[in-house]
C-alpha cells in the first residue's frame, strides 16, 4: 500500500516506478494479479490501477522478481551465486522506493486535514496510542510503573517523558497510554 499510495499521490513516482522496473535485469516479471504476471520491461504506468485492485480485493501478494524452477541447470551452476548477487544488487533501489519507513511514510495520505489527527509509527511498524502532552505509563526501566507527560517524539520511536521533574528518554514500545 506504500508504494501504491506513492504513486497514487505523484505522477513522477509512478514514472519513476515504471523505469525502475524496465531497468531490471531480463527475466525479471511483475504479478499484477493472482492470475496475471507480466515481464517487468512490459509493465506500464495503467497496469498500476490493476495491481491496487488486486491488492485491495484479493487475497494477493504483489511480487516484483525472479523465479528459478529447482530443476533449473542455473540453480545448479557454480556461476548461479554470482548471478543471483547482481539481481539482488539490481533490485536494491527499488526496494528501497517501495518499502515503508519514517522519511517515506505513504501510508497515511497528506491530503487528510491537518486538524485530523493522524496516527504515529514507529520503525518497526507498531502504532503509538498517545502524542505530545499525553499522560503515560513507563512499562520498563528504572522508572517503571510510573506515570508522566510525554514531552517529544520522533519518527525513531524515541519517547521523551516528564515524570515529576525528571525527563526520561525511552524507546516507545517501553511507554503505554494511560
Amino acid at each position: 500500500m506504500n508504494l501504491l499510495n506513492r504513486c497514487r499521490e505523484r505522477d513522477e513516482e509512478t514514472s519513476k516506478f515504471v523505469r525502475m522496473l524496465h531497468l531490471l535485469k531480463p527475466g525479471a516479471v511483475v504479478r499484477i494479479s493472482s492470475d496475471k504476471v507480466v515481464p517487468a520491461s512490459h509493465f506500464d504506468d495503467s497496469m498500476l490501477a490493476a495491481v491496487e485492485e488486486a491488492v485491495l480485493n484479493e487475497s494477493f501478494t504483489f511480487f516484483v522478481g525472479y523465479s528459478f524452477a529447482p530443476d533449473d541447470p542455473a540453480v545448479s551452476s557454480p556461476a548461479f551465486a554470482t548471478a543471483a548477487a547482481e539481481i539482488i544488487a539490481g533490485m536494491v533501489d527499488l526496494w528501497k522506493f517501495a518499502a515503508w519507513k519514517p522519511t517515506s511514510n505513504f501510508l497515511v495520505s497528506p491530503g487528510v486535514a491537518a486538524t485530523h489527527e493522524q496516527p504515529v509509527i514507529n520503525n518497526d511498524g507498531s502504532v503509538v496510542d498517545y502524542a505530545c502532552g499525553s499522560r503515560v505509563r513507563l512499562t520498563g526501566g528504572l522508572f517503571s510503573g510510573r506515570v508522566g507527560v510525554v514531552q517529544d517524539m520522533d519518527s525513531k520511536g524515541t519517547v521523551k517523558v516528564l515524570v515529576g521533574r525528571v525527563t526520561i528518554r525511552t524507546e516507545s514500545s517501553m511507554v503505554q497510554a494511560v
